[in-house]
């Protein structure tokens, strides 16, 4: 045997060693011993990964995740379904069929499991989400986990909780005034006027139009309207001051072609003539060469001038799309805010109304009553999945959570029902049957000659 290979199995002995002494999930505490022999018997499902090496060669261990249809793909034989089965099984199942496919005579393999599929803590609790799974993960830990349950407010005094809830009217009652407000002035802005009438309050929010408070807000929204006014009349006035202007621009440049073409039009008269009198030895090579550059000269200033006329029409035209579309943008953005002006203001305005039946129902409670009204009792519902069926059955906090699982924190009045009484008792843990007990992660590899 090389010194390579001793090395290398020297390594994988002193790996599993260490596997013996952690919890298969990485980065987490050792377990106890029995949490250790748990491990070994926990099935493995989709949504694991296993740690799998083989110590003949020198390659490090890969991690194969256990896909949706319960397979690995396992190197040099393919996939591999190990779902449903415990580690050590898994370990078997790839020994034989390593054989059967004469890939190894004697196998020599390493397998464990890298990670767990994480547990699930829904509900009243701080962090909702999702949380790897751990040994001994008991339903309380993954409580704590996910940051501890939501806090119950502490009982408050009855004269106490109704001047709360009244001074949370008020407050209500003031926004549905200024978001009423709000709205009523993009009425206005949309018809270009420059008061706000009663007319333009949403009907929802008129009630609760207190007028000493109403007046405070509405000042505030004349002076935005007037603003808005002012601006928009400045950028429309700026636009067609540009626009008349290089309307103006246009006609003087078009005017300027014109008697470019004219004077073209003499200058190729001229050069007719002085061709003629050249034959007639009357004028000179030279005299008709200059006729025909100043031609020449004043077609390329044409064509200047036809490249600036084209110039001046396209922005022309931008300027009359701008123009034409400052108007529509305008009405656009007022429809938005006011569509989302509506929506804060229906928000606020049945915040308003669960507050005062808040203060009715505390009106009627006696002092008694809404002491225990603040008692609060944790209830825990577990959904599990095993072998494609689903299990939902009541949980404490020391009941054993296994991979894969959904827990349900919900904070119960006293005397409130869970809500799982009507839960199938068939889809409940037998007796001799531990909800959440862990079952394997690491299984040994086959003796090495």
């Amino acid at each position: 045997m090389s010194v390579q290979r001793c090395m290398k199995i020297l390594k994988r002995l002193a790996t599993i060693t260490v596997f013996l002494a952690l919890p298969v999930s990485v980065g987490h505490a050792a377990s106890s011993p029995q949490g250790a022999e748990q491990e070994f018997q926990i099935v493995l499902a989709p949504g694991d990964t296993v740690k799998f090496d083989i110590l003949d060669d020198d390659k490090d261990p890969i991690d194969l995740l256990i896909s949706t249809e319960g397979v690995i793909q396992a190197p040099l034989l393919g996939a591999v379904n190990i779902a449903g089965l415990t580690l050590p099984a898994a370990l078997d199942e790839l020994n034989r069929r390593y054989i059967e496919s004469e890939i190894f005579r004697r196998p020599k393999i390493g397998l464990s499991v890298a990670e767990f599929r994480p547990v699930f803590v829904i509900g009243d609790v701080q962090s909702p989400g999702s949380y790897p799974y751990q040994p001994q993960l008991t339903v309380e830990k993954a409580v704590g986990l996910a940051g501890g349950q939501i806090k119950a407010k502490p009982a408050e005094d009855p004269f106490l909780q109704r001047a709360r809830i009244r001074g949370e009217l008020s407050a209500l009652k003031a926004n549905i005034i200024a978001e009423g407000l709000a709205h009523a002035r993009l009425n206005a802005q949309l018809d270009g006027r420059l008061k706000i009438s009663n007319d333009d309050i949403p009907p929802m929010a008129r009630p609760y139009m207190d007028e000493s408070l109403a007046r405070i807000y509405r000042d505030v929204e004349l002076q935005i309207l007037e603003a808005d006014i002012e601006g928009f009349i400045k950028q429309r006035d700026n636009l067609e001051e540009g626009l008349k202007e290089a309307e103006h621009s246009l006609r003087l440049f078009e005017q300027l072609y014109q008697k470019l073409e004219k004077a073209v039009g003499f200058t190729k008269g001229d050069l007719e003539r002085a061709k003629e009198l050249q034959k007639r030895g009357i004028q000179t090579l030279s005299n008709v060469s200059n006729i025909e550059r100043q031609l020449t000269n004043e077609e390329a200033r044409m064509l200047q001038i036809l490249t600036v006329i084209s110039d001046e029409r396209r922005g022309i035209g931008t300027l009359k799309r701008k123009l034409a579309g400052l108007e529509q943008s305008r009405k656009m953005n007022i429809l938005s805010e006011m569509q989302q002006r509506n929506a804060r203001l229906a928000k606020i305005v049945f915040s308003r109304r669960i507050a005062e039946e808040q203060l009715v129902l505390l009106s009627t409670m006696s002092e008694q009553e809404l002491a225990e009204n603040k008692e609060v009792i944790l209830d825990f519902m577990i959904r599990r999945t095993v072998g494609g069926k689903t299990r939902v059955f009541s949980g404490s906090p020391d009941t054993l959570m296994a991979p894969g699982d959904v827990v349900t924190v919900r904070m119960l009045r006293e005397g409130e029902s869970s809500g799982y009484a009507n839960v199938d008792p068939a889809s409940q843990p037998s007796s001799d049957e531990e909800p959440g007990e862990p079952k394997s992660a690491f299984a040994l590899p086959a003796d090495a000659d």
